[in-house]
């Protein structure tokens, strides 16, 4: 037995590849939408004339309300994400979602009161998982095993992309009077998802979808055009098919695939499944970011900047710092550093950087104190840009990379519910924590993400270099952890050299 590297003649730059980098351009337009969508409420909130027309405030339980119809949506769209995306193709995932997207655009931006705003975010909250299930995974599908965390890395970046676009569309209509100011950034989230709906057909489907369909000939000429260069015979394109086709061949075997409600057995039906699960769970749950993407200009405020115009620029450089260093992350760290050491490195960082912005915060309250008013807003961007550095290309990578491909979609779907629920929980922490504890909420999130920290260290495994095959056997081992630094032999053929058959 040898070790095979199934990329080995790949070339990174070759006419295939350079084909493939503008296709997966499309699905990077599925995290802009998801981030314009988290930094567009950040904006409008900023304008007296929203909160007049809906005799809302930015903190407390109407802003609760807002945040959380959406996230309500998100846990109806993560349920039928899974199966949708493993019965009709990734693309159709996409499709799908996007067009829901648009009508809840509409929607919300057509808004007469609060009730129907409310109504809009449940339905653009229906359509964003759907969507971000079938993204990343479509990606990873596609994607080259030496290539693939860069580029799913690099569609949780495309979040800050579409967040900056938010922050700026918001302070370009600053100066504009009455309802308009707030209506056309709600109108704008729709341009994204066209962009997808009316590419997404055009664009190849997901080899491995297609070999779980029966249509081999399809997903070949696929791998040969993207990764070969047209030659079906090129070693990194047999490697990659039969080493697609054995796992895929032994995973049905062992899977509930048959009924995608007892389907959903899988991610709970042995110890390795439930840790899966439990990562899962875990990330989306992690206090990083969220008060910050969603609550910036109470945070803002009670540092004492209140401003509107000032508050929507430090939100438009922010957003655009936290892009630099989430592609920082995603191309200089994430195959360097490794997945495990950047989750940990970037939990540190949120620590530190939430009891750093609770103490300056605290300082602020005295208006004549302007180096703490500056110090929290560092404290701010600072903490933003290692988060995104570490967090967010990992954030739809690792739970897409850790499952095996007859549960890949329906596991993340499952974990868009877990981003849902997060939402929901993280959207009244958030709002009711600023309003009644101040500054001193900030160490609430401090204690939280302690806990994580701990936990990541002994149930978070290493994946870098990992191809989706591999990782199976990994999870499948009494210790994940412990496997993850060990090699995995591979036959002549490429073929794994050993049982990859779940343990119980």
């Amino acid at each position: 037995m040898a070790v095979v590297r199934r990329d080995k003649n790949l070339k990174w730059f070759g006419p295939g590849m350079r084909k493939l980098y503008l296709i997966i351009l499309v699905g990077l337009i599925a995290s802009a939408n998801n981030g314009y969508d988290g930094s567009m409420l950040n904006a409008v909130n900023a304008f007296p004339e929203y909160l007049s027309f809906f005799k809302i405030e930015t903190t407390g339980a109407s802003a609760a309300n807002i945040n959380t119809s959406y996230n309500i949506g998100g846990f109806i769209g993560g349920a039928i994400a899974g199966p949708l995306a493993d019965v009709r193709g990734r693309r159709f995932g996409m499709f799908a979602g996007c067009v829901i997207i648009i009508i809840g655009c509409f929607v919300q931006g057509s808004s007469s009161g609060v009730t129907q705003l409310i109504v809009g975010r449940f339905i653009v909250g229906l359509g964003v998982p759907v969507t971000v299930t079938s993204a990343p995974v479509w990606i990873a599908e596609l994607s080259p095993v030496d290539l693939r965390g860069h580029l799913v890395g690099f569609y949780n970046t495309f979040w800050f992309v579409g967040s900056t676009l938010a922050a700026a569309v918001a302070l370009s209509v600053s100066h504009y009077d009455g309802d308009l100011k707030w209506r056309y950034p709600l109108y704008l989230q729709s341009i994204p998802s066209a962009v997808i709906a009316i590419f997404i057909f055009f664009l190849p489907e997901s080899p491995r979808w297609l070999i779980s369909k029966g249509r081999d000939d399809e997903a070949l000429k696929i791998l040969a055009t993207y990764h070969g260069d047209g030659d079906q015979e090129a070693e990194s394109v047999q490697s990659q098919y039969k080493e697609i086709t054995t796992t895929l061949a032994l995973e049905k075997k062992v899977s509930n695939i048959g009924s995608y409600l007892t389907g959903y057995l899988d991610l709970v039906n042995n110890r390795a499944a439930l840790q899966r699960l439990m990562i899962c769970f875990m990330i989306p749950l992690f206090a990083g970011n969220q008060i910050i993407s969603y609550y910036i200009t109470p945070m803002l405020t009670k540092a004492n900047i209140n401003t509107p115009t000032i508050i929507l620029a430090l939100d438009l450089v922010l957003n655009i710092l936290s892009w630099l260093g989430a592609v920082f992350g995603a191309f200089f760290l994430i195959e360097r550093l490794g997945r495990r050491p950047m989750f940990l490195l970037g939990n540190t960082f949120t620590i530190v950087g939430m009891a750093w912005i609770g103490i300056c915060t605290s300082q602020a309250l005295d208006t004549s104190n302007t180096s703490a008013t500056y110090a929290a807003v560092v404290g701010i961007y600072l903490t933003n840009v290692f988060y995104a550095a570490c967090w967010t290309p990992l954030q739809a990578l690792y739970p897409t990379e850790i499952w095996p491909f007859t549960e890949r979609a329906r596991a993340v779907g499952v974990t868009q519910i877990f981003f849902g629920v997060s939402g929901y929980v993280w959207s009244w922490a958030n709002a009711l924590g600023l309003g009644n504890m101040g500054w001193g909420y900030y160490f609430v999130i401090v204690a939280v993400n302690a806990v994580w920290l701990v936990l990541m260290f002994f149930f978070f495994p290493e994946t870098k270099g990992r191809t989706l095959e591999e990782l199976h056997v990994i999870f499948s081992s009494p210790n994940p952890v412990k496997k993850a630094k060990e090699p995995i032999v591979f036959n002549a053929d490429g073929s794994i050299a050993v049982d990859t058959k779940e343990s119980a």
